[in-house]
């Protein structure tokens, strides 16, 4: 039971640290580069405790992606600006070592 309050209140953690990341991307089209580093540490401790799961809760990986396609799209608008394109690399290759670790880990 504790283990589920730590993978929630990780999740909330991650959820809240993705929602700043994209107020500041939509609207003003800037990447924080210490939002990121946040985010990546979150998902790394929620990452050890699913270690050998077979399978992560369809709310997170829902919030992950939406995160990365919107990235991809505002790069677009952007005209795949450095700084975005930067992040839309470094959390596709994060990404599939979260969501593959066996392959990508």
């Amino acid at each position: 039971m504790k283990e589920n309050n730590l993978l929630c209140n990780l999740e909330k953690e991650i959820s809240q640290v993705i929602k700043v990341i994209l107020l500041d991307l939509r609207p003003e089209k800037k990447v924080e580069e210490e939002k990121f580093k946040q985010l990546y540490s979150k998902l790394d401790e929620y990452k050890k405790q699913i270690s050998g799961a077979e399978q992560i809760q369809r709310s997170i990986a829902t919030k992950i992606f939406y995160l990365f396609s919107t990235m991809v799209v505002e790069a677009k608008y952007t005209n795949y600006d450095d700084e975005i394109m930067k992040e839309v690399f470094r959390l596709r290759v994060y990404l599939l070592s979260f969501f593959d670790e066996d392959s990508f880990g």
